[in-house]
């Protein structure tokens, strides 16, 4: 029997996360044409052992260094025999919907390349899994102002807030967290950017999918609970300076070298400015926020620096 759709999950330290989610595929997705492929990016904590005794069937890659989310994820799908390529995070459980419904939607809906379904949070209310195409300005907020004040007035339009998830949409991208693709597509164009290693990776497959003539699309049929960072909470300053960076990326490969020159610099800068600001008023203020905020803006300089100097480049 061909198969029909494999199912990829990137591992790195979620063991009790990884075993929900394989528990959950064998108890809500009873289809026989299905492959599941984990790739555990040298994990510390018993996650290969678990997966080996419990889920046998699982075609298990046990890298011998953290290759990411991205090319832990190019990898298995270069493995990968099925139609399509099913993307779950870790930290993801199925629900009672399984998946037959988003895979029914891909094969009825020939201009998909993509398909994103629905997500919720743990006490099932709605996680926000649909996007826009980053803007300059509001990326550049994200990226300052916005983790000192939490604060950017283009979230409701990047976010799409008032999409009616109730329904299918055709959209800019979707969550790599749960995200079904044509495997022939994959072939064609690539899964993720190697020069990407981890956050806007989906947002640049989705953006070369629409520049290969498909669709992106949403679909509320096929529904998963997901944890929702819980590999990238622990190290929060790290998170967000990949998160910068991996932006980066894409506006230069969508934007032109010098508009990203320009954002990543401008970006760096105003780090220096809140720092300093921070360090002012720690003066008159000694809460503890203050103090977190500043060490953030260390962090993160000091990660602008080691990348900046590891890629041989000053601008």
């Amino acid at each position: 029997m061909s198969i029909k759709v494999s199912i990829i999950i990137i591992n790195y330290n979620t063991v009790d996360l990884l075993k929900k989610c394989l528990s959950s595929i064998k108890q809500y997705c009873t289809r026989d044409d299905i492959e599941i492929i984990v790739v555990d990016n040298n994990s510390h904590d018993n996650s290969v052992a678990m997966v080996q005794s419990e889920f046998p069937d699982v075609v298990l890659i046990a890298s011998k260094t953290n290759l990411g989310f991205v090319k832990g994820n190019n990898l298995a799908a270069k493995q990968a025999k099925g139609k399509y390529v099913l993307l779950l995070n870790s930290d993801t459980e199925l629900t009672e919907d399984g998946i037959d419904g988003i895979i029914d939607f891909m094969d009825k809906t020939p201009d998909a390349g993509v398909v994103g379904g629905k997500i919720l949070f743990p006490n099932k209310t709605l996680q926000l899994s649909c996007r826009r195409f980053s803007l300059y300005l509001s990326e550049f907020i994200n990226q300052t102002t916005g983790l000192v004040k939490g604060i950017n007035p283009f979230a409701s339009y990047i976010k799409m807030k008032h999409l009616d998830y109730g329904k299918s949409h055709i959209i800019d991208w979707v969550s790599g967290a749960y995200m079904l693709i044509r495997n022939d597509l994959i072939n064609e164009i690539g899964l993720f950017d190697d020069e990407i290693f981890m956050f806007c990776e989906d947002m640049d497959l989705c953006k070369r999918v629409y520049n290969h003539g498909y669709s992106v699309y949403y679909f509320p049929g096929s529904t998963i609970i997901h944890y929702h960072g819980a590999t990238a909470k622990k190290n929060p300053s790290r998170s967000i300076f990949y998160s910068f960076w991996s932006s980066s990326i894409y506006f230069r490969k969508h934007r032109g070298t010098r508009s990203a020159a320009f954002y990543k610099r401008t970006v760096f800068i105003t780090w220096h400015l809140l720092k300093a600001f921070l360090i002012l008023l720690g003066y008159i203020s000694k809460s503890s926020k203050i103090k977190e905020k500043k060490l953030l803006f260390t962090d993160l300089i000091s990660f602008y620096k080691h990348a900046t100097h590891a890629a041989g480049d000053n601008k």
